[in-house]
């Protein structure tokens, strides 16, 4: 079995899987051209529109498409950039939904389509837990619910 993580540059998120055994492939634009081993991670450099799956059962896929034309922080300079910046943006999302549904990974965590059950905020990871406490009572006031 085998780990994808398409857009993946950096290679972190597949390092524990790699650590575990698992033939990892990151695919990222970035990465020199063609496919560059080391040790149980393959750097595909590739573009995401063209580039197929393995032919390998794959226990977990991952997708973290770009979203520098589509998110509001930089929505001041949507104008600037045209209907074209979307419309790319735009197919490396549906590309990325085509990949997932076609690895056949056994679950699939879809933000596309519902809401998160769960926002994660990093105040919770810092053990500072009454400057969290804190700023979640602020937070439940704003959003008119108890704290």
């Amino acid at each position: 079995m085998i780990v994808v993580s398409c857009f993946d540059h950096s290679t972190n998120m597949v390092k524990p899987w790699a650590e575990a055994g698992y033939t990892c492939y990151c695919v990222d634009i970035q990465h020199p051209e063609g496919e560059h081993r080391e040790g149980n991670i393959i750097k595909v450099g590739a573009d995401m529109l063209d580039w197929m799956l393995p032919r390998e059962e794959i226990a977990f896929a991952a997708f973290f498409p770009p979203c520098t034309n589509v998110a509001v922080s930089g929505a001041r300079w949507f104008r600037d950039k045209g209907i074209g910046a979307l419309w790319r943006a735009l197919r490396l999302f549906d590309v990325s939904v085509k990949l997932a549904e076609l690895s056949g990974a056994p679950d699939m965590l879809n933000v596309l389509e519902r809401c998160l059950e769960r926002e994660y905020n990093p105040f919770e990871h810092d053990n500072q837990s009454s400057l969290y406490h804190d700023l979640s009572a602020v937070v439940a006031k704003a959003k008119g619910q108890n704290a």
